[in-house]
C-alpha cells in the first residue's frame, strides 16, 4: 500500500504517551493508513471514526465504553495502559478538537498512544511548548510514482497503462483507485494528450 516512511514513524513511537497526527486533503488515504497502523499495533487498539452520529464528547465516551466493555472516566484514563486510540476524521467535528486535547494532553503523560487523522493540521491547542515533544505530525501527500505504479500492479492494471494513469492522476490515491476501476475511461487514446481532469 506504500506509505513505508509513515508506517516506520508509527512503529518507532511505541506506546509512550505520543500523539501521531496524520493530516492531508480528502482522498489522500488517511483512513486507509490509520487502519493499517491499527493492524500493526503491538498493543490493544480502539478505532473511533467521527461522523454526524458520533461528534459529541458524550457520544465518544459511550462508544468507547461499548467497545471496551467497561465504564471510562475520560479518554485520558483510557490510555493509562498500553493502548492505542485512533480518532479518524476529526475535521468533521472541530468542536471536539479542544476537548480531546484537554482529555489527552493536559492530563499527566499516559502510557498509551493516540493517533488522529484529519484534513487539517493540529490546532493551536496542540502546539503549546509543553506538549510539542509528545506530538508527531505526518502530512500525507500523493503517492510517489513508484508506489502509485505498485498499487496499480496490485489492482492488475496492464503494465502498458500504468505510467499514463500515474501521470493522469498525479498519484492521488482516490483518483488512482477510480482509474484502476476503469483505466480505459481515463485513457481514451494513450497516444494523444489527455486533459488534466484528475488534479485534486
Amino acid at each position: 500500500m506504500g506509505r513505508a516512511a509513515e508506517i516506520e514513524t508509527f512503529l518507532g513511537l511505541g506506546s509512550r504517551g505520543h500523539v501521531l497526527w496524520i493530516h492531508g486533503p480528502g482522498g489522500v488515504g488517511k483512513t486507509t493508513l490509520a487502519r493499517e497502523l491499527g493492524r500493526r499495533c503491538q498493543t490493544p487498539s480502539l478505532f473511533v471514526r467521527i461522523d454526524r452520529n458520533l461528534d459529541q464528547p458524550e457520544q465518544i465516551l459511550r462508544h468507547v465504553e461499548r467497545e471496551v466493555g467497561a465504564s471510562v472516566a475520560g479518554l485520558g484514563p483510557l490510555l493509562d495502559g498500553e493502548r492505542a486510540l485512533f480518532v479518524d476524521d476529526l475535521d468533521k467535528a472541530p468542536s471536539l478538537d479542544a476537548w480531546i486535547a484537554d482529555e489527552i494532553l493536559r492530563a499527566p503523560p499516559r502510557a498509551g498512544l493516540l493517533v488522529v487523522s484529519s484534513r487539517t493540521a493540529p490546532s493551536r491547542d496542540w502546539l503549546e511548548p509543553s506538549l510539542r515533544e509528545r506530538l508527531v505530525t505526518v502530512p500525507l501527500t500523493n503517492f510517489a510514482a513508484s508506489d502509485a505504479e505498485a498499487y496499480l500492479a496490485v489492482r492488475e492494471v496492464p503494465v502498458d497503462r500504468r505510467e499514463a494513469l500515474v501521470a493522469a492522476t498525479h498519484g492521488h490515491p482516490l483518483a488512482l483507485a477510480l482509474a484502476a476501476e476503469a483505466p480505459e475511461a481515463v485513457l481514451l487514446d494513450p497516444d494523444k494528450p489527455r486533459p488534466d481532469v484528475w488534479r485534486v
